[in-house]
């Protein structure tokens, strides 16, 4: 199985190409992109064409993907909805499953239950949150 994986919710933009290998899945390549300045709209307009490069530059096509990964948050709403509607266009136009992840979920699941998760969400705000045991799935250690 073959992944593509994006977030634009931070002032990073964040790409990256997962891949199933014998039931393990590693990253290809991925590929961070700061803003230039402090306007992170320069840097969310370039998902897309930063897409093309990445999957050019492994020799992957478009419907060689077979899930579009999308962060959604917390972040900018701004660049949460750039995240969705881009993984939404991709899965319709390539006939692909999307699964939305909420990054503080994910580094929750890199840790051993109960944990809190915190954030810096700019500006001295914060995004927090809290994950209890989850007795049915195994622990996920860093």
């Amino acid at each position: 199985m073959r992944i593509l994986s994006f977030d634009t919710s931070t002032p990073d933009v964040q790409i990256a190409l997962l891949e199933d290998v014998s039931g393990e899945v590693v990253t290809v390549a991925s590929l961070r992109i700061s803003p230039a300045d402090s306007s992170r709209q320069e840097s969310a307009s370039k998902l897309i064409p930063s897409i093309d490069q990445i999957l050019k530059e492994n020799r992957w096509r478009k419907t060689d993907i077979d899930l579009v990964v999308a962060g959604v948050g917390p972040g900018s709403f701004t660049g949460a909805r750039v995240s969705v509607i881009t993984a939404r266009s991709l899965g319709q136009g390539l006939v692909l499953g999307v699964l939305p992840i909420c990054t503080l979920e994910l580094l929750a699941r890199r840790c051993v239950r109960p944990v809190a998760v915190i954030s810096s969400g700019g500006a001295g705000h914060y995004f927090a949150a809290t994950y209890a045991p989850d007795l049915n799935a195994p622990a996920m250690l860093p």
